[in-house]
């Protein structure tokens, strides 16, 4: 917990994030005038990765990645987009390929631009 503190002192300092809030702050910044609470608190915790060398270059150290934890907070499920994006996979030319070898028996002609 004291590597996600001070990763996420880091992020503040850069301008990534606000600071931490207790749960009277939190409450109080996001509470409306009729009392209900108008924010989906993100927990944040730490996911070791691997062990990395240290600025000595010589102890290791364990790799620690600080988590935004929007699932449980249902920020995901309250933000989800309803469209994907698909990009073209390794098919893509080869499809192409196969539509012009199309056309050409096809003998189409693309239409001729006149200046």
């Amino acid at each position: 917990m004291k590597e996600v503190e001070r990763l996420t002192l880091l992020e503040v300092s850069q301008g990534l994030c606000a600071p931490g809030l207790n749960e009277f702050e939190f409450r109080e910044k996001n509470t409306s005038v009729t009392g209900d609470l108008q924010a989906r608190p993100m927990p944040r915790h730490g996911v070791f990765q691997r062990q990395k060398l240290d600025d000595d270059g010589i102890t290791l150290i364990d790799k620690i990645r600080a988590i935004d934890d929007a699932r449980i907070s249902s920020t995901n499920a309250a933000t989800r987009l309803h469209e994907s994006l698909v990009t073209p996979n390794c098919e893509f030319s080869a499809r192409v390929a196969a539509e012009f070898a199309r056309l050409a028996q096809d003998e189409w002609h693309p239409p001729q631009r006149h200046a």
